[in-house]
């Protein structure tokens, strides 16, 4: 059962199109809040889909997802337990993307396909664009991710690759928030007691860069910048509102073409890599509106 990530509304009537020629005509999705725009446009993107081939999306083959794993993976283990389980999973967010990975291999069922984004990359990214944006120069704060995690060891290795090109800048703390937004308050008002003249912020992900613009107030894309990483639908809000400066964010048509092209691949029996890694983009202001969250 190939657990595809997010996707675009192009995307997804490729991979429909391409899982109906092989066959497959069960297939499922973990949407977001259902009270959401971006869950309820997701849903009707792959009923859209799904419709061209004749095809239903039954509530039983619904989730609702919170875009977070644990979400993804009790959505996943509901449609396992069905009588008819779906011969796909199209997961809307990477987080549950996850979570549904965890529930497929956990009963036993072989998932052969890996789609990551390139985490090192994007956070060389992110410190290229912060760095610039300040001239290259002034104090910065890191709040790192949950120790331990892939995704907090990739993301601080691109951090401090993208930092080295630029001696003027100086990282003044660097403490782990555990990807947590409140945490991210907590960390950032305590590092404002001994930093007070931090330029910037530089987050591993956007809910901890938004507990930190919290605890700036005002300070929060004026006289701090602050960045996040994943491109979450409240991340983009506060890039739009100059809140953030700028998030990492995934390309959804180049994950959504991967997805497709190596979960065929699967299904026929070719050999895929075991992680593939999938370029990521810091949007700004500027770009934020050619990408969804």
């Amino acid at each position: 059962m190939p657990v595809v990530r997010a996707d675009g509304r192009g995307a997804v009537r490729d991979l429909v199109a391409h899982l109906h020629r092989l066959g497959r005509r069960r297939l499922a999705i973990i949407a977001g809040p259902a009270a959401t725009t971006t869950g309820q446009e997701r849903v009707a993107a792959f009923r859209e889909a799904l419709a061209e081939y004749g095809l239903d999306l039954p509530d039983r083959y619904v989730g609702q997802g919170d875009f977070q794993a644990d979400s993804g993976r009790r959505a996943t283990e509901r449609f396992l337990d069905l009588a008819e389980p779906p011969q796909v999973v199209f997961a809307a967010d990477n987080l549950m993307a996850l979570g549904a990975l965890d529930a497929v291999r956990a009963r036993g069922l072989r998932v052969p396909d890996d789609i990551a984004l390139d985490n090192v990359a994007g956070g060389e990214q992110a410190a290229k664009a912060l760095a610039e944006k300040l001239g290259g120069s002034g104090k910065i704060v890191i709040l790192q991710g949950l120790a331990g995690t892939s995704a907090a060891r990739e993301r601080a290795e691109g951090f401090a690759k993208g930092l080295a090109a630029y001696p003027g800048i100086e990282v003044v703390a660097q403490q782990p928030a555990d990807f947590d937004r409140t945490k991210g308050l907590d960390v950032m008002s305590n590092l404002l007691q001994a930093h007070p003249d931090v330029r910037s912020v530089i987050a591993a992900n956007d809910e901890m860069a938004l507990g930190a613009a919290k605890a700036l107030g005002s300070k929060a894309g004026d006289s701090v910048q602050v960045v996040g990483f994943d491109g979450t639908p409240d991340g983009l809000k506060a890039v739009e509102q100059g809140t953030l400066y700028a998030s990492v964010a995934q390309q959804p048509s180049q994950l959504g073409k991967i997805a497709v092209d190596n979960a065929v691949k699967a299904i026929e029996g070719e050999k895929v890599e075991e992680t593939i890694k999938v370029p990521v983009k810091v949007v700004t202001k500027e770009t934020v509106a050619g990408f969804s969250g």
